[in-house]
């Protein structure tokens, strides 16, 4: 990653230049705060806000050098603290690495790397071949490998939480679900039939709330839908649906309402590929595995899945 541009002097030379304040952070919990520094970070400014928190651009005055700051969303810190503090642990070049974690204000904040260039949704945007979609794809896989090796789930893997940096390194990012067990203790909804979830944003945001399921729909595995416990097959699941979505440019599978969508996933029902889809069978036979309902019918890691990627990469021919 190319070395970050100088901060403006007038913000290195007093703090009380520093802009904007902590934007979004008083609306999102009503709370006043007025503070510009969370411990010795400078905030920027906003660069995002989602489910499990609030996104800033920030400068770390002690090391000198720019980072990515999130205050996360959740009401028991000391847990939020030990997970993040396992996820410091990993360092893996297409993992975002993490550089501090510590409270503010009774919330839990990790400083981490701040890396430049476009998510790999975004990055999917723009019309790529089969060859270069897979091989992003096999880097952030290693990533995930990495968190793996290290004990963890990551929970919500999808495109959007994948940067593809600007020296073409992908990196996986944003473990707010992430857990170092999972006891499967989020309360069952009564309901996820009703026509307040049949709305397409929901299926590919994340929900997250109490009561609701964990993680985001359109990348779920069967199991998360079912509130089972999850491990790293779990992880595995969505990632073939996002490699699938990339390659097929749909969703393996489909339904408008939450309730549907589940049932799809529930009973594995991967629709058949487009008209003009260029995806060689061996590639979706790998896919389909990875797709499996049943986590043991899967790849037995995320190591294995990749291995099979990476079988004979000479088979993957350019979309037309």
């Amino acid at each position: 990653m190319d070395p970050c541009p100088p901060l403006e002097p007038t913000l290195q030379a007093s703090r009380s230049t520093v802009e904007p304040t902590l934007l979004g952070l008083a609306e999102a919990r009503a709370e006043p705060l007025e503070a510009r520094f969370i411990d010795h970070f400078a905030v920027l400014r906003k660069l995002g806000e989602g489910g499990m928190g609030v996104v800033y651009a920030a400068y770390d005055e002690r090391l000198a050098r720019r980072v990515a700051l999130k205050l996360i969303h959740g009401s028991d810190p000391a847990r939020l603290v030990r997970e993040a503090q396992a996820l410091a642990r990993v360092s893996h070049p297409h993992v975002v690495q993490i550089y501090a974690v510590g409270t503010y204000l009774n919330r839990v904040y990790v400083a981490m790397e701040y890396v430049e260039g476009p998510t790999l949704a975004a990055w999917l945007a723009t019309p790529r071949d089969a060859a270069e979609i897979l091989h992003v794809f096999v880097q952030a896989g290693t990533g995930l490998a990495a968190v793996h090796a290290r004990g963890l789930v990551h929970r919500d893997f999808k495109p959007g939480n994948v940067i593809v940096g600007d020296d073409g390194r992908a990196r996986v990012l944003d473990f707010g679900l992430a857990r170092v067990d999972d006891p499967a203790e989020e309360p069952v909804p009564e309901d996820i039939s009703g026509e307040s979830m049949n709305t397409a944003s929901l299926l590919g945001s994340p929900v997250t709330r109490t009561g609701t399921l964990l993680g985001t729909p359109a990348y779920m595995s069967p199991e998360q839908f079912m509130r089972a416990a999850v491990d790293p097959r779990s992880d595995q699941f969505s990632f073939c649906v996002a490699l699938y979505e990339a390659l097929y440019e749909e969703a393996p599978f489909c339904g408008d309402t939450l309730a549907a969508l589940a049932v799809q996933v529930l009973n594995g029902r991967v629709r058949e590929p487009r008209a003009g889809a260029h995806v060689p069978p061996w590639l979706r036979r790998v896919l389909l595995r990875g797709l499996s309902v049943k986590p043991e019918e899967r790849y037995p890691s995320m190591e294995a899945l990749l291995l099979a990627l990476a079988a004979d990469p000479r088979r993957v021919r350019a979309r037309a």
